[in-house]
């Protein structure tokens, strides 16, 4: 077989061989990358190049157009002040002015000729006087130029407030020599107009009109593209409205709606670049503006001319990227060959472990590789996850089952032994505490989360925990299920001294701040009492579960522990008579604020008392809640429609105070609502207006009965009363009942500065303030606005999350 035979073999046995062989693939992967880098790379430098080229070009192109647009500011400067000085000749002005034609002046215009010969870009004025309506013209004598009855100069010297005045005005003028009988001669000019007084029919008095050669510009661009030195360009001067003014014949040429024109016409850009297609032919605009006339300044200049240099590097380095190819395909398949030989080998012994498994139709050595290493890895972890699963359970199960089953006893010696068993790090003999871990909002959280998710919660705070207390402690923590976890603590020392104590304290505080902060999750925490003896255990659970209802009294995100309730009054509460009647007379009269009130003063005086006395408290207020309503049903139309069966299990399944206290004033308003529904209807138009009067002004601090009434423009007795038989409050009432409604809700939108909010309510008296939060809210402003609030962001933070 000939050499070019057996080589071309390889290469059809290389590039057709099996998708198992590593070698191929990996031949054709460097390959591949090594094209795409190289192409990748010659294309990103050319344009690389091009870009440079065609920013130099576009730069060259607006330093010049910048000098362009400077010699027009330059003549429109000049053209000005020349026109100032005529206007303001004194011989020009009794021109302007006369009201007969006086031959003596008219000996004045060759001085204004010298004057303006001595101007090279003025190509002629002329002074106008609408008295005798008569033009003096001021120019070259040896054409003849009927002003008088030229339409466009009339149409120059009518005002026009659209446009500028004292502004160049592009035009061409049509002019015949007096020794000719041939056609006019056209002259491109700026033609500058400059009058002050105005008569009757919106025409100047008098008025002094001036030309400026067109050609002036012409030349200058001419000039500055000579020294470009780059061919087949075309600068011209394009106005506001699109129309050329500049290059002889193009002059007023209308370009407005072409697309580059117009593009550039309405952007906000002084300067700047783009490609365009201009009949057929890819070009580059280049332009710039002029501030003070409003004109672009437009280069155009062929793209292949532009970019015509950068052709001799493009093939300079194609010829490089195919060396580099060539090199990179030897280079590539040495790497490949090297690489691929161990893979061989490695494959070869995998397939004697796995009993001569053969690699599928489908798959290369690697992947095939990469499953069996991946199968047999991930029977591992599941061997090990379901062991660490089941112990993690049994020693969930032996610790839940000593803090809760009574029936569980186990002497000193087999308890040591199952501790061991199971690798709890606990001695006996050494004194220990539980703390309490119960997670706030729960009935949110029940509704937010499936089961799944709230055991996978609980187990990640139990690892929280453990791994934070771990550093000092022998902890273990045990999930007890629904909103409950306890620790079970060990110091180092026999007992838990004050500074121990306190130590503790930051370490929990530090566990609930990482909670709420990675977790999304409020969790109240308790310390129990310290004990000696674990056997005891389940009597330190009941104590350290009995501290941990005290979250009802202290809020959510709480550190609860037995100092906390050193204070608690253990004697039974009793309602009083006076203040039970104030209450059911409250209900019957349906006043949402009185019925607010007295609860607010009941649940102050059972903040002190014992967690069961407070949920008797509690049950005793919907039962006197139930019997009035039932009292105002059968004895008038009313029909509240209240489940109290279902409000004692809301109340029940509530966590703090704040939360029962916010369910009592839905109860309430909606029994004022009810009552007050019933009233007679006459009237509501007005009180409803009074309403919306003051939602409307609640911001005023002026706001009251007698301005009411003033701005209504009735009296303030009348409306009173007839506010109060509509709405059951008065006035006064209702003003400061919508100021605190918008004073809460700017505390829930995280404003709590207090003079902001009494700014925003029109309140100025805080004290005031403070006495009907407390009233209202039944916190105090402070807690409210420390605990409350940070709870109800963390809950919406956590069912949102």
């Amino acid at each position: 077989m000939k050499s070019s035979d057996r080589w071309e073999g390889f290469l059809m046995g290389l590039f057709f061989q099996s998708r198992k062989s590593v070698f191929s693939r990996m031949f054709l992967s460097f390959t591949f990358v090594l094209v795409i880098l190289i192409i990748g790379s010659s294309f990103g430098l050319y344009a690389v190049f091009e870009n440079a080229g065609l920013r130099m070009v576009a730069d060259a192109n607006k330093k010049i157009l910048s000098q362009i647009s400077y010699s027009a500011n330059y003549m429109n400067e000049n053209a000005r002040n020349f026109a100032f000085s005529v206007f303001s000749d004194p011989d020009v002005t009794q021109l302007m002015y006369q009201h007969e034609e006086d031959p003596r002046l008219l000996i004045n215009m060759d001085r204004l000729n010298r004057l303006m010969q001595t101007n090279s870009f003025i190509y002629s004025f002329y002074i106008y006087n609408s008295r005798i309506n008569q033009y003096y013209w001021v120019g070259d004598t040896s054409y003849e130029y009927p002003p008088g009855t030229n339409a466009k100069e009339n149409m120059l010297l009518s005002v026009n407030p659209n446009r500028k005045k004292f502004t160049p005005y592009p035009r061409k003028l049509e002019l015949k020599l007096r020794s000719s009988d041939g056609n006019p001669q056209t002259v491109n000019v700026f033609t500058y107009v400059v009058y002050e007084l105005t008569s009757n029919k919106n025409v100047p008095e008098g008025a002094v009109i001036v030309n400026v050669k067109g050609e002036y510009l012409d030349h200058i661009i001419q000039s500055l593209q000579e020294k470009n030195r780059i061919p087949d360009t075309n600068t011209f001067i394009v106005d506001e409205k699109g129309f050329i003014i500049s290059g002889g014949k193009q002059f007023l040429t209308d370009t407005s709606k072409m697309d580059y024109v117009q593009s550039i016409l309405q952007s906000n850009e002084d300067s700047g670049y783009s490609i365009a297609t201009i009949n057929g032919e890819k070009m580059m605009v280049t332009f710039v503006s002029s501030d003070v006339l409003g004109w672009k300044f437009f280069n155009v200049t062929p793209y292949d001319v532009i970019t015509s240099p950068i052709d001799g590097i493009k093939r300079t380095m194609m010829i490089l990227c195919v060396g580099l190819l060539l090199i990179g395909f030897a280079v590539s398949f040495l790497i490949s060959s090297k690489i691929s030989s161990p893979i061989r080998t490695l494959v070869g012994s995998v397939k004697n472990l796995t009993k001569g498994e053969r690699i599928g139709k489908n798959m290369d050595e690697v992947a095939w590789l990469s499953q069996a290493f991946t199968v047999t890895h991930h029977k591992a972890q599941l061997l090990e996850a379901s062991e660490r699963d089941r112990e993690y359970q049994r020693r969930n199960e032996l610790l839940s089952s000593l803090l809760l089953d009574p029936q569980t006893s186990y002497e000193i010696a087999h308890l040591q032994s199952l501790f061991a068993k199971h690798n709890f790090d606990f001695e006996f003999g050494r004194s220990y505490l539980l703390l309490s871990w119960r997670l706030d909002h729960y009935a949110e959280m029940e509704a937010g989360y499936s089961n799944r998710d709230r055991t996978l919660l609980r187990y990640a705070i139990a690892n929280s925990v453990n791994e934070w207390l771990r550093k000092e402690y022998r902890c273990e923590t045990v999930d007890l299920g629904e909103d409950r976890l306890i620790s079970v603590l060990q110091g180092g020392a026999d007992s838990f001294p004050d500074e121990q104590q306190d130590k503790l304290e930051h370490a929990i505080k530090d566990i609930q701040h990482w909670i709420a902060a990675n977790l999304k999750l409020s969790v109240t925490a308790s310390i129990g009492y310290v004990h000696a003896d674990l056997s005891l255990i389940q009597q330190a659970y009941q104590e350290v579960y009995k501290i941990s209802q005290y979250r009802l009294i202290f809020n959510h995100g709480a550190l609860l522990k037995p100092s906390s309730l050193a204070k608690q009054n253990t004697d039974a509460y009793r309602l009083s008579a006076a203040k039970e009647k104030q209450f059911l007379d409250a209900i019957l009269a349906g006043k949402f604020e009185d019925m607010a009130a007295v609860y607010a003063e009941i649940t102050d005086e059972l903040r002190s008392y014992s967690h069961d006395t407070i949920v008797s408290a509690i049950l005793y207020i919907i039962y006197l809640t139930y019997n009035s309503v039932i009292t105002l049903e059968r004895n008038s139309v009313n029909k509240f429609h209240v489940d109290f069966n279902a409000l004692t299990m809301d109340i029940s399944r509530m966590e703090t105070l704040e939360q029962i206290t916010e369910r009592f004033h839905r109860l309430f308003a909606h029994i004022s609502t009810v009552m007050q529904e019933q009233k007679p209807k006459r009237n509501t138009a007005v009180a409803g207006a009074i309403a919306k009067l003051i939602e409307s002004n609640y911001q005023d601090k002026m706001l009251c009965l007698e301005e009411i009434a003033n701005t209504m423009n009735m009296s303030k007795v009348y409306i009173g009363k007839l506010f109060r038989e509509a709405y059951g409050q008065s006035v006064a009432d209702y003003i400061t009942d919508v100021r605190f409604k918008k004073a809460t809700e700017l505390m829930n939108r995280g404003i709590t500065n207090l003079n902001d909010i009494l700014n925003e309510i029109g309140m100025e008296n805080s004290n005031y303030f403070y006495k009907l939060f407390k009233v209202k809210m039944g916190v105090s402003f402070s807690e409210y606005k420390t605990k409350h609030l940070e709870q109800i962001v963390s809950g919406k933070e956590r069912l949102g999350g």
